[in-house]
């Protein structure tokens, strides 16, 4: 199974998300979308994990989820990465990483990596949104406002393929310490 540790959005966020998109799509932006149904924010991203780990896996998830603070993450910001002149994944997400973020990214990642799984990249606060080739510069229209968000638990996710495509799966949801 393909998991990884993240935020659900709450239906403020989604909203936010969903005209951010609509105005990259108005603006004649070529990309996949990524479904409405499987936006997140990734914390950890830990790839195929045989099943015989999934317990150890959830007891790490549980331990380090409950330790983490619940904080405010402000979406604001249009991007890509690996930049804008070759994007490659469309992203909306915070021009700066909330501390509470970071330390949640830490806690997970740290818990994980005890199990032996391995994070090559910082962690950044942002939803993907859409896959480019990277041929054509991203021109990113500014957006309305910003959406603040309060980040209360964390989940699991599953990532599962079918013949209608990938969805995300909730296996496991926590709520963050003095949430």
């Amino acid at each position: 199974m393909r998991l990884f540790a993240g935020i659900p959005l709450d239906d403020d966020a989604r909203a936010y998300v969903a005209a951010a998109v609509d105005r990259l799509v108005i603006t004649g932006v070529r990309a996949r979308w990524i479904r409405p149904q499987n936006w997140h924010v990734t914390l950890a991203f830990l790839g195929d994990v045989d099943a015989a780990r999934l317990p150890a896996v959830v007891d790490a998830f549980r331990t380090a989820a409950v330790r983490c603070e619940p904080f405010a993450l402000r979406l604001s910001a249009v991007g890509a990465f690996p930049n804008e002149r070759r994007p490659r994944v469309l992203w909306v997400g915070a021009r700066d990483q909330p501390a509470g973020f970071v330390a949640a990214a830490a806690l997970l990642r740290g818990a994980f990596a005890a199990l032996g799984f391995g994070f090559d990249d910082e962690a950044v606060a942002h939803v993907t949104v859409g896959r480019a080739d990277g041929r054509a510069h991203l021109d990113a229209p500014p957006l309305e406002g910003a959406c603040e968000c309060q980040v209360m638990r964390l989940a699991l996710f599953e990532s599962v393929r079918n013949a209608a495509g990938t969805h995300y799966v909730e296996r496991e949801v926590v709520a963050m310490r003095n949430a």
